[in-house]
């Protein structure tokens, strides 16, 4: 009679576990940790491809040459810059296209690291790379956003550094069983970064307890 009753709490024990499991599962799952994991894997994977696409069907075709000309005083030192606009549409236009291009034949089974393992939907730190991994499918929506900026950044003392980069914005639907997500991608590639020099200053300043020493 005892080990009736015995076996009868084990199994009452181990179904009130799994019970537990697999509302703690479900639970997990649907968590703001799995959905974060997931988005960053398919921005981490949509910018390589959008920087590798740039770096193999873009960058080539630009003649750095005639895109970026300098203006200097009398004194060789840069008064201003001058972009080449009809340079730069050429750019946006292939860019846009290439990626484009790119993504509409993009097939979710080229994209082998973009996967969500088991494991982490249980525990993020105990099972992290554990069990078997969910497939997150990913598609772009909407129309490829390109653009090219210019940007001045100071450095170091009275000098700055000018960048000339590829700006682009995707979005896509990222997808796991029973979710969804949109995200915007941003992805921005330099294609020129040239430092300026200004005129260095004679004397320098520090404050010292209030005092200010040359």
């Amino acid at each position: 009679m005892k080990s009736k009753s015995l076996i009868f709490f084990i199994k009452l024990f181990f179904f009130v576990f799994l019970i537990l499991l697999l509302i703690n599962i479900v639970s997990n799952y649907f968590s703001e940790r799995v959905k974060n994991y997931v988005k960053q894997k398919a921005i981490n994977e949509s910018s390589l491809i959008i920087a590798k696409t740039i770096e193999e069907e873009v960058l080539p075709r630009i003649d750095m040459d005639n895109l970026v000309f300098n203006v200097k005083t009398e004194n060789e030192k840069i008064d201003s810059i001058y972009i080449n606009t009809y340079q730069v549409n050429q750019i946006i236009a292939i860019t846009t296209s290439k990626i484009a291009e790119k993504l509409k034949n993009l097939k979710n089974e080229e994209l082998t690291n973009l996967t969500l393992p088991f494991g982490i939907i249980i525990s993020d730190v105990l099972f992290y790379d554990l069990g078997p991994e969910i497939n997150i499918k990913m598609y772009p929506i909407g129309a490829v956003m390109c653009d090219v900026k210019s940007v001045i950044e100071e450095y170091g003392i009275n000098n700055s550094i000018f960048r000339l980069e590829i700006a682009v914005s995707v979005s896509f639907n990222v997808i796991i069983p029973l979710q969804r997500e949109e995200i915007t991608v941003n992805t921005a590639i330099p294609v020129i970064v040239q430092i300026i020099q200004g005129e260095v200053p004679r004397f320098y300043f520090y404050s010292k307890d209030g005092k200010i020493v040359s």
